[in-house]
């Protein structure tokens, strides 16, 4: 029994009180959504096929930093740097974001707006390995954005029918597949109509691969041998 309470009173003498509403906290960064996307990122093999379309070492890891913000936190560029910092990626990545600025990011983008189609083509063939897509059901949708200012260095800014409801603004038209399988930028005065040919082409070429609902669409379906008249 002495024997036990000594042994008790030695453990006693490690104990800390701590108040726990005086715990703070410094340095911490988020780790585990990063990591799961990170782990997608490299079963998808992007860093071979950013590789193969001339991007270099660090071009790849802020592509892969900026898409882990679009998949978790979705933030525009100007605010995607303090959102890294404060994420693992740093170490997960082996890269240092310290210093990183909007204009870098906006640079990579320029990077590999050149590159999409060799990028879709690769994700589609990914998307049909893994889902077994058939292509039987394509959804497509349009969206714009709109620039503040004249634009005179983007050829496609054109003022047209605002989904944004600003009409003095020039503006882009961006036509989307759901899954997704592509996109593809228009002019800003584009219908909605003139562009489902266009998309056909694009999906055809990208994804080897409708909506029958965009108007006078319906005849470009069937032009394409994509739909028929009922």
């Amino acid at each position: 029994m002495a024997e036990a309470k000594a042994g008790g009173a030695e453990k006693e003498s490690d104990l800390v009180a701590v108040h726990t509403d005086r715990v703070t906290t410094e340095e911490s960064w988020e780790a585990g959504p990063v990591h799961v996307g990170v782990e997608f990122w490299k079963r998808l093999e992007m860093e071979r096929i950013l590789e193969r379309v001339g991007l270099d070492e660090r071009a790849r890891r802020l592509t892969c930093a900026m898409v882990m913000n679009r998949l978790i936190s979705p933030e525009a560029e100007y605010a995607m740097p303090d959102w890294i910092r404060q994420t693992a990626l740093a170490d997960i990545l082996g890269m240092d974001f310290e210093t990183l600025a909007k204009d870098a990011l906006y640079r990579n983008l320029d990077r590999l707006y050149p590159n999409r189609e060799p990028i879709e083509r690769h994700l589609a063939e990914r998307e049909q390995a893994w889902f077994g897509l058939d292509g039987t059901v394509c959804l497509y949708d349009l969206t714009s954005t709109y620039f503040e200012g004249k634009a005179l260095a983007n050829p496609k800014a054109q003022r047209g029918y605002s989904r944004d409801h600003r009409p003095d603004c020039k503006q882009v038209v961006v036509g989307r597949e759901g899954f997704p399988l592509a996109h593809e930028v228009f002019a800003g005065n584009t219908l909605d109509h003139q562009t489902v040919g266009q998309m056909l082409d694009v999906l055809e070429k990208r994804a080897g691969l409708g909506d029958g609902g965009v108007g006078r669409g319906l005849e470009e379906l069937i032009a394409h041998g994509q739909g028929e008249p009922r």
